[in-house]
């Protein structure tokens, strides 16, 4: 009895857009699934000097796309508007007062109410109102503040003179229990910089020990230090990323929150660090005491390099893996290399990675298989991309497919495929059954030349098979390649909407070709062109036939005035004083009574409701896509909507009238009724209640 080899197996580390099984470190997945170096924010222009720690200075960003830069050398502080390139200064000499100069400032923070917390070179915290930076207040009591950070109503205040890391109200009141609780050996030794993330988790850099301490609002430890082995001089923190100006290093490093993975340095940049800043899209680093300061951006610098581990994965009972392969693309300047480890266990003590010759590789037949990619790149600009990592177990042999005399090998003990044919299972001991299919199946490390140079032969025409029959997958938007999605809506006769063609929703492009079946049966109703408007714009509109409102009053049967009425035009017929003899007669008894219906039939109304961003273009779109859905015999109104009420034009509450939009702005001299065209406060935190939110400017917004 013939015995037969176990069935060819494959993994596959991707799954559509996920890699499952696999852990990525310094690498990260787009949105159709390939897999990239991750990105970091950059410098255009490199700007690497030597790194010392030449002070502190100050950074910060307001909600109003302000970035407030301290000039410590110049005894000022800048007010740049981001988003439209105005400047406002702030002198030292030219603010003077009785209680507070601007000298030297260091540290910035925007906090409570807008306001400018300044760690100010004579020993106090300056408050100044933004974005006119009017000076409030002025807090004495430090030594040698250099660096503040804001969280809610409350201001973390760095005091390097007393080496403590200090807690006030928005109104300098002192946080008793923080500060007391606040010193070594469960505090840093040495602050020099501190940030709060969005949950209230503090970091506090330590110049002594090194590393960026945490704690939670209360004061407690909330783990271990992070970034071991750096000296920080400023900190950031932005969404889940944490920015450490090393003094050791001269680089401005991310690590990951909270598990403090790091994740790779801001590229181009290498010096001192005196103050960082953390936006949306961007990274402010100044490297001096002078008003001048750098802008890194999102996603323009790639990590050097990255890794994909999987494993162990395991063949099955009586198999093993034969073949490991990566796809991927590697731009001139970058590279991609595959280690593996095999064994028959799923845990061994340690893994011994080898490094494969080529990306597409034999292996000894072990159960059990670790595969590591490694991506790098030469250039900042360039990545290589991982788009498979798959393995093969062993199959049968294409020796079993050659002349006896290729087969056997008279130097080699042990078993031929064809001598397997004399052999009863039946008699075999069960240890005995995985070694004679590892004898029949002529693996790599067993079935010498011939065998190897078959193998690699198997392993192309696999490939081609394979392709072959993962055919109809192409056309299945449930498993086809996010690559391919931009072009299978054109095999359904769909247009794919535009917010869909930069490929960054897959999984919305999936239901929506998965769905348009049932979409195209509603085709020409009214719930099928909502469907299609809401599809390609995002705004559901809603549709009136016009003959459901049309006025019938039928005698006896309905109340003239109460949902019917008369008709808006005579009927066709004959009527003493308009027909003429010989010219006019009673009407064709298939079509009578038409007249009274042609002002309704075959019209309808399109009632787009106030959507935000529903530009001229897209309102453009609107009309393309109601124009292509309706039956081709109808005519339609488009009404865009507005946040108002107009009786006999806008009044049907809920459908095209809205109540209770944004209230325009308070004006004086303008429409500036209280609680008509103007109410108090902006936000419902701001609200203004007597007794808790009374002070005007300060808790209390107008307009």
């Amino acid at each position: 009895m013939r015995l037969a080899p176990p069935p060819v197996r494959y993994a596959l580390a991707r799954s559509r857009e996920t890699w499952p099984e696999a852990t990525l470190t310094g690498l990260e997945a787009d949105p159709g699934g390939d897999v990239h170096l991750r990105l970091l924010p950059g410098l255009t222009l490199p700007w690497l000097h030597d790194a010392a720690d030449v002070g502190a200075s100050g950074l910060a960003l307001d909600d109003q796309c302000g970035l407030y830069v301290a000039d410590t050398a110049d005894d000022s502080i800048l007010r740049i508007g981001l988003d439209c390139g105005t400047e406002l200064v702030l002198q030292g000499a030219e603010c003077s007062s009785a209680s507070g100069t601007l000298q030297a400032p260091r540290g910035l923070a925007v906090g409570a109410h807008g306001w400018l917390f300044v760690a100010n070179g004579d020993g106090r915290v300056l408050v100044y109102s933004t974005p006119d930076l009017t000076l409030r207040d002025a807090w004495s009591g430090f030594s040698a503040p250099i660096a503040v950070a804001c969280h809610g109503d409350f201001v973390l205040v760095v005091d390097a003179g007393t080496k403590r890391l200090l807690r006030f109200g928005a109104t300098g009141v002192p946080d008793a229990a923080f500060n007391a609780a606040m010193v070594p050996p469960v505090a840093p030794a040495d602050p020099r910089a501190v940030a709060v993330a969005a949950d209230g988790t503090i970091y506090a850099g330590d110049a002594a020990a090194g590393g960026v301490w945490r704690f939670d609002w209360s004061g407690a430890s909330a783990g271990a230090p992070l970034a071991a082995g750096t000296q920080p001089r400023a900190l950031a923190v932005h969404d889940d990323v944490l920015y450490v100006g090393d003094a050791t290093s001269g680089e401005v490093r991310l690590y990951a929150l909270p598990g403090g993975e790091l994740l790779g340095a801001v590229g181009g940049f290498r010096g001192s660090v005196t103050a960082l800043a953390a936006g949306e899209h961007s990274v402010f680093v100044k490297a001096g005491l002078d008003g001048s300061y750098l802008v890194a951006r999102d996603g323009v610098w790639f990590t050097d390099s990255g890794t994909l581990t999987s494993g162990p994965l395991d063949a099955g009972e009586e198999s093993g893996w034969a073949r490991a392969a990566v796809a991927c693309t590697r731009p001139a300047g970058t590279s991609v290399t595959l280690e593996w480890y095999v064994d028959d266990t799923p845990a061994p003590g340690s893994i011994a990675w080898t490094l494969g010759p080529s990306l597409d590789l034999l292996l000894p037949a072990k159960r059990y298989l670790w595969l590591r990619v490694t991506l790098a790149t030469r250039q900042a600009q360039a990545s290589p991309t991982l788009l498979q990592v798959e393995a093969q177990t062993v199959g049968d042999s294409y020796l079993d497919y050659l002349p006896y005399v290729y087969t056997h090998d008279p130097d080699r003990p042990g078993l031929t495929a064809g001598e397997l044919d004399t052999i009863d299972p039946t008699e075999l001991e069960p240890g005995d059954l995985a070694y004679l299919r590892a004898e029949y199946a002529r693996t790599p490390a067993e079935g010498g030349f011939l065998s190897r140079l078959l193998d690699l032969a198997r392993s192309e025409i696999d490939d081609l098979d394979r392709a072959v029959a993962d055919l109809p997958t192409l056309f299945d938007p449930a498993v086809a390649p996010a690559a391919l999605l931009g072009w299978l809506p054109s095999w359904l006769a769909c247009d794919l909407p535009p917010r869909y063609r930069d490929g960054s929703k897959p999984d919305e492009v999936r239901r929506l070709l998965l769905g348009l079946a049932a979409l195209y049966r509603r085709r020409g109703t009214p719930r099928g062109v909502a469907d299609f408007v809401e599809i390609y714009t995002g705004a559901r509109p809603t549709l009136f036939e016009d003959y459901r409102a049309r006025p019938l009053w039928v005698l006896d049967e309905t109340l003239l005035g109460f949902g019917s009425g008369l008709y808006d035009r005579d009927l066709d017929g004959i009527l003493v004083g308009d027909s003429v003899v010989g010219e006019t007669g009673p009407e064709d008894p298939a079509t009578y009574g038409s007249a009274a219906f042609a002002s309704t039939a075959h019209r309808f109304s399109v009632v787009v409701p106030p959507v935000h961003c529903l530009d001229d273009d897209m309102r453009a779109l609107v009309m393309r896509v109601v124009e292509a859905e309706k039956p081709a015999h109808t005519a339609f109104h488009l009404c865009f909507t507005e946040p108002r009420l107009r009786v006999g034009l806008q009044a049907r509450v809920g459908l095209d009238c809205v109540l209770a939009g944004d209230p325009e702005p308070l004006v004086l001299g303008d429409d500036a009724i209280l609680g008509i065209d103007t109410r108090l406060a902006g936000t419902d935190d701001a609200v203004g209640v007597v007794g808790r939110h009374a002070q005007l400017g300060i808790d209390t917004l107008v307009g």
